[in-house]
């Protein structure tokens, strides 16, 4: 049995956060490192839809890791 999940995702929200995972990340790695994080998001983005097809167990999986 198939079913279709969908989220309504904010662009601006999720670029944000991961420029911030991608910079600790880096942190993690090299205690030395620095940068500043400069952003210019786009105010009046859309939400966009995301849709993704899957099994039960493919659900069942997804949501336990979560």
């Amino acid at each position: 049995m198939r079913t279709l999940l969908s989220w309504e995702i904010n662009l601006n929200a999720l670029a944000d956060e991961y420029l911030r995972l991608s910079y600790h990340g880096l942190r993690a790695k090299d205690n030395t490192f620095n940068a500043g994080l400069v952003t210019d998001f786009a105010p009046d983005l859309e939400k966009v839809a995301i849709f993704m097809k899957a099994t039960y167990h493919e659900t069942y999986l997804t949501y336990n890791k979560l």
